[in-house]
């Protein structure tokens, strides 16, 4: 088999097996709310995922796409050793998968984000190009993991203190009640698509921007005149609904009720508070964690309702979890990418 075709199918491969951890592990943290306020069922969370996953990814995905493909390391300085650059990209996508895997069967809601900077952070220091890491955008990207998790749990405070305050505070009779939650569980719904649609464009860009930075160092593209940057988009489409069916469910249950009970209020308030903010962030480029908005946003939620209302021993697994991921997913990295150099130098 040609050197260049078995690099095409390894990264399609590594791109599908990535985008079915994100499917897995980062859409069950987008839509666990949604699911853990009953807002709308597993099945309904998988169609508007497919759907909406989609969208973003194809809308409004560039951005953030480039920030990975080229804003971690600089290809141009794999100009002369292009083989480093596909083998180290490739090495970055099978450590996410690997990681994201480990983590969605423990339950744990990491971050695809974390680790996919991180695998190629320890591809770039394990291929002895330090000198082509981006240290300024790292910088940029590490700020904007501390900032989106405070401004998602804020964002959702305030929208929780409003309706308490501008509604659930006025004596309606249980008929009304009913009916404004019922009007909030739709609101709910709406809220899912747009989360869908902003984890897609932010969060999808993870497993499309390694994949299309490692086409574009490929010849033989050109040669079966393919429309790539579709056929990554259905690739990782399929990989994430396909993750999410299989392995969801054990995140979801984390996010949805692990944290703190969730009602269709504190479900609205959360989901359109991190929508919110990956959307921002979308806009500006930056690749923040839809897991870290999420959780921040509940974070929010409960200590509005009392510290009593928060699973500290969850969260603390949870911020374990978070802790690890980026220096496993540099180890990770670097380790597949010496076993590749063995396979292909």
């Amino acid at each position: 088999m040609n050197i260049e075709l078995a690099y095409l199918v390894l990264a399609l491969s590594a791109g599908f097996f990535m985008a079915w951890g994100i499917g897995a592990n980062d859409v069950a943290n987008a839509m666990g709310t949604s699911v853990g306020s009953r807002a709308i069922s597993i099945k309904q969370a998988i169609i508007i995922a497919a759907i909406f996953e989609f969208l973003g990814a194809i809308v409004a995905g560039g951005e953030v796409t480039s920030t990975i493909k080229a804003g971690i390391v600089n290809p141009d300085s794999f100009a002369t050793t292009p083989d480093i650059f596909i083998m180290g990209m490739l090495a970055a996508l099978f450590a996410t998968a690997i990681w994201l895997l480990i983590a969605s069967l423990a339950g744990w809601p990491v971050s695809t984000t974390h680790t996919i900077v991180g695998a190629i952070i320890g591809f770039g220091l394990a291929s002895m190009h330090g000198d082509a890491i981006v240290w300024g955008n790292i910088s940029y990207i590490m700020l904007s993991w501390l900032v989106s998790p405070c401004l998602g749990g804020v964002i959702a405070y305030l929208i929780f203190f409003a309706i308490q305050k501008f509604i659930f505070s006025k004596q309606y009779s249980k008929s009304r009640t009913k009916k404004i939650k019922a009007i909030l569980k739709k609101l709910m719904i709406i809220t899912a698509c747009i989360m869908a649609f902003t984890h897609g464009s932010n969060d999808v860009a993870n497993a499309i921007g390694p994949v299309s930075a490692i086409i574009g160092m490929l010849s033989i593209t050109q040669d079966l005149q393919l429309n790539m940057p579709l056929w990554i988009s259905v690739l990782g489409a399929c990989g994430i609904v396909i993750g999410l069916t299989m392995y969801g469910h054990k995140v979801i249950a984390t996010v949805g009720n692990g944290i703190t009970q969730l009602t269709p209020i504190t479900g609205f308030a959360i989901t359109m508070a991190a929508a919110l903010t990956v959307a921002m962030a979308s806009i500006i480029g930056m690749p923040v964690s839809t897991t870290h908005t999420v959780v921040g946003a509940i974070l929010g939620i409960g200590l509005a309702r009392g510290i009593a209302a928060i699973n500290l021993s969850a969260i603390r697994s949870i911020f374990l979890s978070w802790i690890i991921t980026l220096p496993v997913g540099a180890i990770l990295a670097a380790i597949i990418f010496k076993i590749l150099q063995l396979i292909f130098c």
